[in-house]
């Protein structure tokens, strides 16, 4: 990040050249001086090279490194969108902490070296963050390198629009406290009217300039409308115009699980840096719960997304239970009953966990 004396002073010579230009504008008198001026301005908005050059220049600065596995990588600007209620807060935190550590988020790797990520919550108070990571008298404690902001609308200034308002803000802490990560949530904080094409346009190269100046890395999360239960998820859930997703460099999402309620899968929607690889075919199965105090989302394992969605005729919890433990009598594997029952192996464990269960009360029930 560039927030030493060097910075200082490419940021006064660039000023320097504003008021230049500007002054140069004033002196136009003539259409001659006019198009002069607007041919040099002009110019200066490409910068052309032969593709040669470009290749040997990039090769001469290091890969970017995971921040997400490869679902986010260090400068990119990406969105994280899902529907109320799916846990897109507690994932977002768990990515933040794990950033800020530089270790793993479930089972996907952090390469990078721990950062300072400022988290902007717009959607909880400082009491219900708490209650999220406090277990009776057992406190989560952070790393170090997590801070956490809340919106002071209060402060609030006439003729200037909360995108403008927040990301001087946000530009004023990360020198302040030479932040390296942004997480965002939720954009809407930014600007309620993204259905507009000009609108999430001009936030998306907003955004974009943004981190290109200060060589940060930025996850935006959105929602989207409810997704039907039976349609696998798609880039044209997001909410907002399409503009959003044609100018972020990655996206994901989180789905419901239709076979338990606690399920959630994570799906890879865009991807510039390297192959697509948790697509419909390989979700990460999660479930959320709590554990040392944190909450969050806790790897159960890799499907495909169509053994979440909801399926036409699908058996009854009882059918699935019967079905499962005469299976269990005949010998199959798990592996075996995914297979027969074309459901996930999440599943069927949790199913098989249950029939245990039932099979421990009623022994207890006939020895009392």
């Amino acid at each position: 990040m560039r927030l030493d004396k060097a910075s200082d002073i490419e940021r006064e010579i660039e000023i320097a050249k504003l008021k230049k230009a500007l002054l140069a504008k004033q002196k136009a008198t003539t259409p001659e001086e006019t198009n002069a001026y607007a041919e040099g301005v002009m110019g200066e908005m490409l910068t052309v090279k032969q593709a040669n050059a470009w290749v040997q220049e990039a090769l001469k600065r290091p890969d970017p490194k995971m921040l997400f596995g490869s679902l986010w990588y260090e400068g990119e600007v990406g969105i994280l969108f899902a529907s109320n209620n799916l846990g897109k807060s507690i994932l977002a935190v768990q990515i933040a902490e794990g950033v800020a550590r530089g270790q793993a988020t479930l089972p996907l790797p952090v390469t990078a070296t721990p950062k300072k990520v400022l988290y902007i919550d717009c959607e909880l108070s400082d009491k219900q963050f708490q209650i999220r990571y406090t277990a009776g008298n057992q406190v989560y404690r952070f790393s170090d390198n997590f801070l956490r902001a809340e919106i002071n609308r209060k402060k609030l200034l006439e003729g200037y629009s909360m995108t403008e308002l927040v990301l001087r803000a946000i530009e004023s802490h990360i020198r302040q406290h030479q932040v390296e990560v942004i997480i965002l949530d939720n954009i809407s904080a930014l600007r309620n009217d993204l259905e507009k094409t000009t609108d999430a346009g001009d936030l998306m190269m907003g955004l974009q300039q943004f981190q290109d100046e200060h060589e940060i890395s930025i996850l935006l999360l959105a929602h989207t409308p409810k997704v039907q239960s039976n349609q696998p998820i798609t880039d044209n859930h997001l909410a907002g115009s399409k503009m959003l997703m044609n100018l972020t460099d990655s996206a994901f999402t989180i789905g419901c699980s239709q076979q338990d309620s606690g399920m959630r899968y994570i799906k890879q929607i865009k991807v510039r840096n390297s192959d697509k690889r948790y697509d419909a075919e390989n979700v990460i199965v999660c479930e959320i719960r709590k554990e040392n105090a944190f909450l969050g989302f806790h790897f159960l394992a890799y499907e495909a997304e169509r053994h979440h969605l909801q399926q036409t005729g699908a058996n009854t919890r009882d059918e699935e239970l019967s079905l499962v433990r005469q299976m269990m009598k005949d010998g199959y594997s798990q592996r075996q009953m995914v297979e027969k029952m074309s459901i996930s192996l999440g599943k069927v464990n949790k199913l098989v966990k249950l029939i245990a269960d039932q099979d421990r009360e009623e022994a207890v029930k006939r020895a009392a």
